[in-house]
């Protein structure tokens, strides 16, 4: 396979964004694509392009920034929501078990465990 796209620095990176019609402050988008890269950003400003690569008028580097610190901070809460649920689930499954086999029931096999009726 063929690939035909060839490196950009950061500078040229801005550049081709404000070729293409992207509106910002030059220094400030070259910061934050170092911080984030370009690939990592097309999705953010993927709503804002035309069929030709250009963007909708007035297309406002910022506001694909924001676009991505939203998703980021939101992606935060729910992972904080998810490793909440997940210790409290493996809080009651581990006071349950060693309820119903002891302490250290997890090194017993099933067979010579005293609470399955065997």
């Amino acid at each position: 396979m063929r690939y035909d796209k060839s490196h950009l620095s950061i500078d040229e990176q801005v550049a081709r964004l404000t070729s293409r019609g992207m509106q910002g402050d030059p220094l400030m988008m070259a910061e934050r694509l170092g911080v984030a890269n370009y690939h990592r950003l097309t999705a953010y400003w993927h709503p804002f392009r035309l069929n030709d690569h250009s963007f909708v008028p007035a297309t406002d580097f910022e506001t694909v920034w924001r676009l991505y610190v939203f998703d980021r901070q939101l992606r935060l809460l729910v992972l904080d929501a998810i490793e909440r649920f997940e210790v409290a689930l493996r809080t009651q499954f581990s006071f349950h078990h060693s309820k119903l086999f002891g302490p250290f029931g997890y090194y017993d096999s099933p067979a010579s465990s005293p609470n399955l009726g065997t």
